[in-house]
């Protein structure tokens, strides 16, 4: 499977956009870790000061999509690059608050909140 069956990524100015899909299942976990690397070892090269993933189209996900996060983040430096999150539904919101991992990365609420606080000179 590429990275298509699990995510759209889209890059605006130096901030890279992970839009998640939906059907995000611990049965891929594999896959999924495989294409978040594959992604971050990209991101790496690319010149990309951060990363915005976007859940507004999963309702729920488990440690698969976790660990994939936590990757991505090792990927790109561990702290050298953003990782921020947004769309987050209570849900999923909440999975994010008891791993701690909102200590880690950022949250918003929405996409346009994210790309006005990672890029506010931006128009």
């Amino acid at each position: 499977m590429d990275q298509q069956t699990f995510f759209d990524d889209e890059t605006l100015q130096n901030i890279a956009v992970v839009s998640l899909k939906s059907h995000l299942s611990n049965y891929q976990g594999d896959e999924f870790l495989s294409a978040i690397k594959a992604l971050g070892e990209e991101y790496e090269r690319s010149g990309i000061t951060a990363v915005l993933v976007d859940f507004s189209r999963v309702k729920y996900f488990g440690s698969s999509v976790l660990e994939g996060l936590r990757l991505l983040w090792k990927e790109l430096g561990a702290g050298e690059r953003q990782v921020s999150l947004c769309g987050l539904n209570d849900v999923c919101h909440q999975i994010i608050h008891l791993s701690h991992f909102d200590h880690v990365w950022s949250v918003y609420p929405d996409r346009q909140s994210a790309l006005s606080a990672l890029a506010p000179d931006q128009p």
